[in-house]
């Protein structure tokens, strides 16, 4: 294996993004986010980030706003109001 140093025609020194050690442009690979890493901090895409939820129905028939409370002072009460 060549030093990183080393001048290879068409391979330029690249730096990994997770750990920022310097590496030849050709031993970094891309990751599922976009990162170009070295292959100790690859990892692939966890299965769990592809799920897809499917959203609840929240119809509600006839929904109608809450009315505005109504408070009654002492001497307001009658038989006839309650």
């Amino acid at each position: 294996m060549k030093e990183r140093n080393d001048f290879v025609l068409g391979d330029s020194n690249s730096i990994c993004d997770s750990c920022g050690f310097k590496f030849k442009h050709s031993q970094l690979r891309k990751r599922w986010d976009g990162a170009m890493v070295c292959k100790d901090d690859w990892e692939p895409q966890h299965p769990q980030d592809k799920i897809h939820i499917r959203t609840e129905r929240n119809n509600i028939k006839d929904a109608r706003m809450e009315p505005e409370h109504r408070f009654v002072g002492t001497n307001e009460n009658t038989a006839d109001n309650l």
